[in-house]
């Protein structure tokens, strides 16, 4: 079977170029070998190839070695035939995997929270959805990259069939914060920056200071009606009511 060169066959490619190596056929008699046909398919979900997509190429000579394309992005395999100059020889075993994806990431579904986060709500994650546009690339999405203010991005799995990933919002310091959300597609390509999502997240799970006011004496005997002052501050959020 043909031999991938360079990094695994599990890995993503974003660059279209496989090279792949096989051994010729042992001729011990007869016509000399003078070409060679490589014929590439897409996968099926089961890993089988496709046969009505597939395409074919006749090469010279029978180097043992071939550099390759894909014809688009996605999942192939590659096989060999050598022929000399009378025959056509039998086809070779398929080649491992080859994975293509040099799609770009889109922007990521962030439902990013209304209004004060806090203390209740900080125990629920911001939830993120992978990009609806434009359609999942082959190798999907693999996680994402969550930035705090411009802060070093914090990397999140897309967990499961929906890609689906989470951030701890219990994480963040009480305040205002800009969260910025990429996307990584399975073979490593992030969204651009012009096209992540962003949105403003303000928390703040302290409770007021309150201060009261015209309260009388410890003991006092009260012969007339006392009115209290309340004050309440918040230095995060302010006071709602």
């Amino acid at each position: 079977a043909p031999q991938l060169s360079g990094s695994p066959s599990a890995i993503w490619r974003t660059i279209n170029d496989f090279t792949l190596s096989y051994s010729n056929p042992a001729k011990a008699a007869g016509a000399p070998l003078s070409s060679h046909d490589v014929e590439i398919c897409p996968l099926a979900a089961n890993g089988d190839p496709v046969s009505a997509g597939c395409s074919s190429e006749s090469r010279v000579g029978a180097p043992a070695v071939d550099t390759i394309s894909l014809p688009a992005v996605g999942r192939y395999k590659m096989r060999v035939r050598v022929n000399d100059e009378l025959f056509k020889g039998a086809w070779g075993s398929w080649s491992p995997e080859l994975l293509f994806d040099n799609s770009a990431a889109g922007t990521p579904t962030v439902s990013f929270p209304v209004g004060w986060v806090n203390r209740e709500s900080a125990r629920l994650p911001l939830r993120i959805s992978p990009p609806a546009s434009p359609s999942p690339p082959p190798s999907g999405y693999r996680s994402y990259r969550i930035s705090v203010d411009g802060g070093a991005p914090t990397t999140v799995a897309a967990d499961g069939k929906g890609e689906v990933g989470s951030f701890d919002l219990a994480s963040l310091s009480d305040g205002r914060h800009l969260v910025v959300v990429a996307a990584a597609t399975g073979a490593g390509i992030v969204t651009e920056p012009s096209l992540a999502s962003s949105g403003m997240v303000e928390k703040d799970v302290v409770a007021p200071l309150l201060a009261v006011s015209g309260d009388p004496a410890h003991d006092a005997f009260i012969t007339a009606p006392v009115t209290f002052a309340l004050r309440a501050s918040d230095a995060t959020s302010g006071m709602a009511t």
